[in-house]
């Protein structure tokens, strides 16, 4: 039954791309307030770091005002999501597929 189908596979179908599609709209949603709070962070700390309006700058320091500070690490080390799947395995070696 490969040309047709019943209506019950017809539906699971659909409920599966509907949730598939919901799942995307949650991802895009917590990407944007995530987003919005790094940028917020960012910004924190640069303007924390700048002096008042008219002060030199000291040597090393941003040359704009309100530019951000660089990253130290990537966002992904802090994640907890993602800490343990970034961190070497006993010997120093990564997880990966076994050689050949």
């Amino acid at each position: 039954m490969l040309h047709g189908g019943s209506d019950d596979s017809k539906q699971r179908i659909g409920n599966l791309a509907a949730q598939l599609i919901q799942m995307m709209r949650e991802d895009e949603s917590q990407a944007a307030a995530i987003d919005a709070e790094l940028d917020a962070r960012e910004l924190a700390a640069a303007q924390a770091a700048s002096p008042p309006p008219g002060e030199p700058r000291a040597p090393g320091e941003p040359g704009e005002p309100g530019e951000p500070a660089p990253r130290s690490r990537p966002w992904w080390e802090d994640d907890p999501r993602f800490t343990g799947r970034f961190r070497p395995v006993r010997g120093g070696q990564p997880h990966g597929p076994p050689a050949p």
